[in-house]
């Protein structure tokens, strides 16, 4: 790992290749769970698959290391393990990656005669978002405390238990991603992730505008807003999980009324749960509108009848996402677990309270 960290202090540009190949094999990762008959069908009716390849397999592994980075004795090791799969899959994909990976089928048949007819603009903006995501970070959250827990994590395994840096605290699952991109000395491979969640929004948005016939001006002004490039620039784990949260909402709104399996709503639940509950562990800020989605989906498996799966799962996503986190911080903080739900900062520490106010 050290020898892939001197290449790149040698050839900056090296590390934007890394983060692609990580990125490529968190697609191949994504593209293996979507092999699964079923959990292909449920997606499949929300948006177009490919865009959600790696989306699905960032979800995934954020949700697989999470516990091993908090508790696991070896997890530095799982850690190098894993950030080694990704890259191999990555170098073994680079062969297939033609016309049918992604976002480069949109230009399978450029013209420039008929560049606007053919609405090559929003591949062009997303190409052009993602690309700019790779440049070097320089926004104060990033560099302040995203991308030193990032280091940390990467040096020793796990997280940060010191209680003098506030903004450490703040930190979650997310940053783990961070740590993959530094162990190959890819710094902007969490950038990146960011910005590829837009990939999932375009992937849903393809899939209902063939439906519903709408008009490209809609997405056009959804990605030209001056937050997105900002986003898409800087390793704060937002704007993925917001794209990503799209995903439950369409499970719940845009569902295909007609189709009534039960085998099917159950994964639709499982998944929507799951997405939820690591968003609300990466970003406090996420849990009033996971709190929203939470409720509809109670509304939808009362409606779907599956009411008792419903509790079931949430139960089990509580203890497998959510409760290792809450367990490590009372462990370490002594943060209670009735304060967790309200605040997303130790408060029993000296000073947190004022740092919290500032928040």
């Amino acid at each position: 790992m050290n020898f892939l960290n001197y290449l790149v202090e040698q050839q900056p540009l090296l590390g934007a290749i890394i983060s692609l190949l990580l990125f490529i094999g968190t697609y191949q990762l994504g593209n293996l769970i979507l092999k699964i008959k079923l959990v292909n069908q449920i997606f499949n009716d929300i948006s177009e698959i490919d865009y959600l390849k790696s989306g699905i397999g960032i979800i995934f592994l954020i949700i697989f290391l999470n516990p091993i980075v908090l508790f696991f004795p070896f997890s530095k090791e799982i850690l190098i393990f894993t950030t080694y799969i990704l890259l191999i899959l990555g170098i073994i994909s680079l062969s297939k990656i033609n016309k049918n990976i992604i976002i480069l089928r949109e230009f399978s048949k450029l013209n420039f005669r008929n560049f606007y007819k053919e609405n090559y603009l929003i591949p062009l903006l997303l190409v052009f978002l993602l690309l700019i995501s790779l440049s070097p970070t320089t926004d104060a959250d990033s560099l302040g405390y995203h991308l030193k827990v990032g280091k940390y994590i990467a040096k020793y395994g796990f997280f940060p238990e010191n209680i003098f840096h506030f903004h450490e605290r703040l930190s979650g699952p997310g940053e783990i991603l961070i740590a993959i991109g530094i162990l190959v000395g890819a710094t902007s491979f969490g950038s990146f992730i960011q910005s590829s969640g837009l990939l999932i929004l375009y992937g849903i948005f393809k899939k209902f505008k063939k439906k519903h016939d709408l008009s490209e001006i809609y997405f056009l002004v959804l990605i030209t807003a001056p937050i997105i490039f900002f986003f898409s620039t800087t390793l704060k784990p937002q704007l993925f999980f917001v794209c990503s949260s799209l995903i439950v909402f369409a499970f719940i709104f845009f569902d295909n009324p007609e189709d009534r399996s039960k085998s099917k709503n159950i994964f639709k639940l499982l998944f929507s749960l799951s997405i939820i509950a690591i968003a609300t562990q990466v970003k406090f800020s996420f849990v009033l509108g996971g709190f929203c989605l939470f409720i509809l989906l109670f509304f939808k498996s009362k409606t779907n009848k599956i009411l008792k799966n419903f509790f079931l799962i949430s139960i089990i996503v509580f203890l497998f996402v959510i409760f290792p986190q809450m367990l490590w911080k009372y462990l370490n903080f002594d943060f209670n677990f009735f304060q967790q739900l309200i605040s997303p900062v130790p408060l029993n520490i000296p000073g947190m309270d004022f740092f919290y106010l500032y928040l």
